[in-house]
């Protein structure tokens, strides 16, 4: 990625990502999840279908490395952001905020003026919310496992394999919307200064079945979120927030 590469990455990554041969953003962290961690200012439980740990995180800014991987074959071209630095080729190093994650976790970090990108460790099944104030904007990174669908016992005679994969994973999506939504409640219960926001859950970018990206850009003050995931035979970048 030469440094004209990441100006029209910068001020506009759907235009940058939907529009040339290299469409997939992908993080690498290393040694990633939560061994790659925030300081954690206070953690809260969060009841409801599914407990939570909820931690409150300072915002970590690490040295980040993005490089324009073009392979030539769609499935493999990447926009690689990674902290560890490539040993050839085009690349940029830049800060960015890193936000965490671990099994039945919600991490969240306030974004600032410290760093212009900001990233997540890939979401395979977890919830990203985002919740904006006159003065910050928080990102939540949240991830429940959740325990295979039951069976009755007509359910174990008639029931195919087919039904029941349905079955179980409706019945997945829904425990997690729920606890991702009773985690809302209460982060705008606990911050009466919230002004808007949104919610991913894993039901909107996992149609396909793939992993996802999430990602900020800070430009002329303000931040934004994006979401790279797959669409049909490619993956696609959409503005999820800003």
């Amino acid at each position: 990625m030469n440094q004209n590469q990441y100006r029209r990455f910068l001020n506009n990554p759907v235009t940058f990502m939907n529009g040339g041969p290299v469409t997939r953003f992908r993080i690498n962290m290393s040694p990633g999840g939560a061994g790659f961690a925030n300081s954690i200012k206070s953690t809260s439980q969060v009841q409801g279908g599914v407990p939570l740990s909820f931690q409150h995180s300072d915002a970590r800014v690490t040295p980040m490395s993005l490089r324009y991987d073009d392979t030539g074959i769609p499935q493999t071209s990447a926009l690689w952001a990674t902290t560890t630095r490539p040993p050839a080729g085009d690349y940029v190093t830049d800060r960015a905020y890193y936000l965490q994650w671990s099994v039945d976790r919600a991490y969240a970090i306030e974004l600032g003026s410290e760093a212009q990108l900001f990233v997540t460790a890939r979401i395979d099944g977890c919830g990203i919310l985002v919740f904006e104030t006159p003065k910050k904007l928080i990102v939540v990174h949240h991830n429940v496992q959740v325990a295979a669908a039951s069976k009755s016992r007509f359910q174990k005679m008639f029931e195919s394999q087919e039904k029941y994969n349905i079955r179980n994973n409706n019945y997945r999506f829904d425990v997690r919307a729920q606890a991702l939504q009773a985690l809302s409640e209460q982060i705008i219960a606990d911050n009466p200064d919230i002004i808007g926001g949104t919610s991913l859950d894993a039901r909107q970018y996992m149609a396909t079945g793939q992993a996802a990206s999430v990602f900020g850009v800070k430009r002329d003050g303000r931040w934004r979120i994006f979401l790279n995931s797959k669409t049909g035979l490619d993956y696609r970048t959409s503005l999820m927030y800003g």
